[in-house]
């Protein structure tokens, strides 16, 4: 998973060890490493099962077996098909382990399908961003009723954050640690265009 995709599950993660209810295995790419690592969550690197990777869908299905898996939890952020994943959550439909993975962008609409079987490669219960996201993935064929809109950690904290008040000492202090005059304006540029 890319690292838009690690910040989402890291933040899930971090609250569900908190409310200490599940045994968590965290299996992550390399590329969301920063994520785990800076939250302090202990985790594993998919290439070290000793699979081949992108994982086969048999070899998905090995490993949440040998997790005796009950959930599959994860994040789909990359604009094309990322396969690991995607026969982690048609293993996981198979085996009948529930799954849920937060949708987390505007794009990439069609990575769920293989060429032949629309939604293999879908969760249970896809999380969108929003009702835009999920009206489209309804057009796409997916019925809404496996569909839930949950919002974005990462887009939530950071419009908490500029809800709250913060004191003139609090903006002098973060106005004088980044740069920014007391009369400059910040623009805030989204990174992600709806498609």
């Amino acid at each position: 998973q890319e690292i838009g995709g690690g910040n989402i599950v890291a933040l899930v993660v971090q609250d569900l060890l908190a409310l200490n209810l599940y045994k968590l295995e965290v299996v992550i790419h390399r590329h969301a490493e920063e994520s785990f690592k800076g939250m302090k969550i202990p985790y594993r690197f998919l290439n070290d099962f000793g699979y081949d990777l992108p994982l086969s869908e048999i070899d998905a299905m090995d490993m949440l077996k040998s997790f005796n898996a009950d959930y599959l939890f994860g994040a789909i952020g990359n604009v094309t098909l990322d396969k690991s994943n995607g026969n982690l959550f048609a293993a996981a439909r198979k085996m009948n382990i529930k799954s849920l993975a937060a949708f987390d962008c505007w794009q990439g609409w069609d990575r769920f399908h293989d060429g032949k079987i629309r939604f293999v490669y879908a969760p249970d219960i896809l999380v969108v961003i929003d009702e835009y996201s999920k009206k489209r993935m309804t057009n796409e064929g997916l019925d809404q009723n496996r569909i839930a809109v949950g919002g974005h950690p990462v887009l939530d904290k950071t419009r908490e954050s500029f809800a709250e008040d913060i004191t003139e000492t609090e903006k002098s202090t973060l106005r004088e640690r980044y740069g920014i005059g007391g009369q400059d304006c910040l623009v805030v540029l989204a990174s992600q265009m709806i498609n």
